[in-house]
């Protein structure tokens, strides 16, 4: 008895743990994951894994050493990636490389899309298998990609087996790659806004910026627009306030676009805003006949602001959408015991313990 006593807070805390992972994905519409795992591996065993074109991914590191990898919307990876044996790496989308890339064994890189090697990454070759493809590899500030990688790509591409002005490949394609060499891209709070800060490092025939924020990082909208220098070989900063940032975290991307239309999407940083203002009481609380009062003071900017009522197995009881600072909930509890509020506010999550007697 004593054993099953001392373990019972473990067993709550572990069912409050799964309860909160539950909850997670309910309240963000999320069942499954739609990136690759960070550290994780495609082979044989497993397949292929498609990143879809709405999606916006970021990874430590990755290895591909059977199956195909397919990149439809955009893949970061901090750390380092690696294709290996038999395995595939098909760009159509966006990848960038943060630290450093080994095409190796006798699988095949084909990029169609973009590939970003960043200020002081590699990409270096080792293997018996080649890069080809329609697309570009863009070479930023003291970035280096191997010459075979070069070569093997712009003949595919219909280049001169060189890269200009940091651009691998097509030169179509490299022509309206870059309206300006972006250097910087970050966020950070600013007592309850955000500041957004870039820095560029040239920009040619260049019109603007449009500031772009999302909820889920799929879907954005443009903040406000910043307006370039038009011509520049030198280092320009710019910043950007967001005075009503998303509760949690927020995506943040730039779209920059030049003087004849044409443009590129930057990817997205994230940034969180934890409000300190946040109160949230039950009462009464224990509770009784199935009633209780929910108390928050809603921030007005806020875009979701829901709450769900779950019991200790992780069942939903029901679901509310918060209207008003307070809220008179009428729930189903069937049995006495212990159950949970979970609030959302846009991506801001708050727990909190009922009790009903």
């Amino acid at each position: 008895m004593l054993a099953n006593f001392m373990s019972y807070p473990l067993q709550i805390m572990t069912k409050v743990f799964f309860i909160n992972l539950l909850l997670s994905f309910m309240l963000s519409g999320k069942v499954f994951a739609i990136c690759p795992t960070n550290g994780g591996t495609i082979n044989n065993n497993n397949g292929s894994f498609t990143i879809a074109a709405n999606e916006t991914c970021t990874v430590t590191s990755f290895t591909v050493s059977g199956g195909t990898l397919t990149i439809e919307g955009t893949l970061t990876v901090t750390g380092n990636i690696t294709l290996s044996g038999n395995g595939n790496i098909v760009v159509n989308g966006g990848l960038t490389i943060s630290s450093s890339g080994s095409v190796g064994g006798n699988g095949d890189l084909t990029i169609n899309g973009s590939l970003t090697v960043q200020d002081g990454a590699s990409l270096s070759q080792t293997g018996s298998g080649g890069t080809d493809g329609t697309g570009i590899i863009i070479v930023e500030g003291s970035g280096t990609v191997d010459q075979d990688i070069v070569d093997d790509l712009t003949v595919t591409a219909g280049g001169d087996g060189d890269c200009t002005d940091g651009c691998c490949g097509s030169p179509s394609q490299c022509d309206v790659a870059q309206p300006v060499t972006l250097s910087s891209f970050t966020g950070k709070l600013e007592g309850k806004s955000i500041q957004i800060l870039w820095s560029t490092e040239s920009e040619e025939n260049f019109d603007y910026f449009n500031v772009e924020r999302s909820i889920d990082g799929k879907t954005y909208n443009t903040l406000g627009t910043k307006k370039g220098a038009g011509n520049s070989k030198n280092r320009i900063n710019y910043s950007f306030m967001d005075y009503g940032p998303i509760y949690g975290l927020a995506y943040y991307r730039l779209t920059a676009i030049d003087i004849d239309g044409t443009f590129e999407i930057f990817n997205a940083i994230t940034v969180s805003f934890v409000p300190d203002d946040l109160l949230v009481s039950i009462y009464p609380n224990p509770i009784q006949d199935n009633k209780f009062n929910l108390n928050i003071n809603l921030p007005t900017i806020a875009n979701i602001k829901r709450a769900a009522i779950i019991d200790i197995n992780g069942a939903l009881i029901k679901q509310i959408d918060l209207l008003d600072n307070t809220t008179f909930v009428n729930a189903d509890f069937v049995n006495k015991g212990i159950y949970f509020a979970k609030i959302q506010i846009d991506n801001y999550f708050i727990t909190k313990r009922i009790i009903v007697n």
